[in-house]
């Protein structure tokens, strides 16, 4: 079966580009017809027909081919490119260049590996490098003198650096992840397609949303892009109306209402004694 056959740029100093007009398109169109055994199957006319030459062109030029060349570049075969096999002609150096091809489509796919594992490591390098601060840190002392200045040219707008809360490799949940989602303004971004909600209540939800990964089921589980899964899951919960008043975690870690992987193991043993306390004080008429 026929198919793509690459020309190599050293056929112009090949002792084919010296010959006729006529052969040089007959072996071009013998290199575009061979399968990859090396085997053209055509007939005379065919392969006339097919190289846009009269038959005599193409049987002068089969039999050049097919003649020692003393000044050929390979010593094999006495320079004689073809020969006649059954049902049409077989290339006599198809097999080293060949092979010769492979070699140079495996060093290209090496290098194109090469370059990948570089770039992936470079960005996997900056990406642990990165230290998300707490932006509350980093606000300096107030400037009476600058104050002016401040007000005339707001300042420009911080660059974005890359968040490993949004990388595509795997990793636990930052225990920090509300406070860099306030960092983003992801909350308020928020609010305008969520009509009645706080702010107050996105972090209540966001800091349910960590617990939960961090002391609850999902505890030890690896996740990408945390920051997408975090918005994701505000979105779920005002759209099933799950987003409760502000402050609801604290009051119900407090009286042991919430989800029991809500509250630490010391603090849900002491609600369990205060309330058998209760109970107790409550049959014996004390109040």
């Amino acid at each position: 079966m026929a198919g793509f056959v690459k020309l190599f740029g050293s056929i112009v100093h090949s002792t084919i580009w010296r010959e006729p007009h006529p052969v040089r398109l007959v072996w071009i169109t013998m290199l575009a017809l061979s399968d990859r055994r090396g085997i053209v199957e055509a007939s005379l006319p065919g392969l006339a027909d097919a190289a846009r030459v009269t038959l005599e062109e193409c049987e002068d030029a089969l039999k050049r081919l097919s003649a020692p060349d003393r000044y050929s570049r390979s010593s094999e075969h006495e320079g004689r490119r073809i020969a006649p096999v059954d049902g049409g002609w077989a290339l006599l150096n198809h097999g080293r260049y060949r092979d010769r091809l492979m070699s140079e489509e495996r060093q290209e796919k090496s290098r194109k590996g090469t370059r990948e594992r570089v770039r992936r490591h470079r960005e996997k390098q900056h990406v642990t490098r990165y230290e998300d601060p707490d932006p509350r840190s980093q606000i300096p002392e107030a400037d009476p003198n600058a104050e002016a200045e401040s007000r005339a040219a707001p300042p420009p707008a911080p660059a974005r650096t890359l968040d490993f809360t949004e990388s595509d490799d795997e990793s636990l949940i930052p225990l920090d992840l509300v406070a860099r989602a306030d960092a983003r303004g992801v909350f308020s971004d928020m609010l305008s397609g969520m009509p009645g909600v706080t702010v107050e209540q996105l972090r209540d939800k966001a800091r349910e949303f960590v617990s939960f990964w961090t002391i609850g089921a999902g505890t030890g589980k690896k996740r990408r892009l945390w920051m997408r899964k975090l918005r994701e899951d505000l979105r779920r919960a005002w759209r099933e109306g799950k987003l409760r008043p502000p402050g609801i975690l604290e009051h119900e870690a407090r009286d042991g209402s919430g989800p029991d992987w809500q509250i630490p193991d010391e603090q849900r043993r002491r609600i369990e004694e205060f309330k058998r306390r209760k109970e107790a004080n409550a049959g014996s008429g004390n109040t």
